[in-house]
C-alpha cells in the first residue's frame, strides 16, 4: 500500500503484530523519540487487528510531555500537540482549522505530518469512524488512499 511505502521509504518498519509495534514504540519513546513514535502508532491504523493508534499516539506524545530531560519548549509542543489529538474529531470544521494554525507553530516535522495528516483526514470523503477500542476504523484505509500515487 501507499502507506507502506511511506513507512519503508522513513526507514521505519511495517508490523502486522501489535507486539512487535508495541516494542518498537517503546523502543522510539526510551531514544526520546515522542514524536515519531506517535506518527508510526498514526500511520500503522488498521494495519493490527484491535490497535488503538491514536490512543497509543497521544500515549506517545504524554509520556515525551512528562519526561523531565526535555527542552521545555519540546515538552510544551508534545503536551499540546496530546491533547490536539486527543479531540481528534472528523468532520470538524473546527478542530481542523485549529490544527491547521497549530501546526504552523510547531518546529518537529513529525508533529507537523501527523497534524497535516489527520487534518486531511477530516476533510475526505470517506470518513473514519471511532471504534468501541479506542482506536478509528477506516484509517488505515484512509492513510493509504491520502498517500496513492494521483492518477495519471
Amino acid at each position: 500500500s501507499a502507506r507502506n511505502a511511506i513507512l519503508r521509504c522513513c526507514g521505519w518498519p511495517v508490523m502486522r503484530d501489535p507486539e512487535a509495534l508495541e516494542e518498537a514504540l517503546t523502543a522510539y519513546e526510551a531514544a526520546l523519540q515522542f514524536e515519531r513514535a506517535a506518527l508510526v502508532a498514526l500511520f500503522h491504523a488498521g494495519a493490527c487487528e484491535s490497535y488503538r493508534e491514536l490512543e497509543r499516539a497521544v500515549k506517545a506524545l504524554e509520556r515525551g510531555g512528562a519526561h523531565p530531560g526535555l527542552h521545555p519548549r519540546r515538552a510544551v509542543d508534545l503536551r499540546m500537540i496530546a491533547m490536539v489529538l486527543a479531540g481528534f474529531q472528523t468532520r470538524s470544521v473546527l478542530w481542523s482549522a485549529t490544527v491547521q494554525s497549530t501546526a504552523r507553530r510547531v518546529a518537529s516535522p513529525h508533529l507537523r505530518l501527523l497534524l497535516a495528516t489527520l487534518s486531511l483526514c477530516t476533510d475526505a470523503e470517506q470518513e473514519p469512524r471511532e471504534t468501541p477500542a479506542g482506536g478509528l476504523d477506516g484509517l488505515g484505509e484512509l492513510l493509504d488512499a491520502l498517500f496513492a500515487d494521483p492518477p495519471l
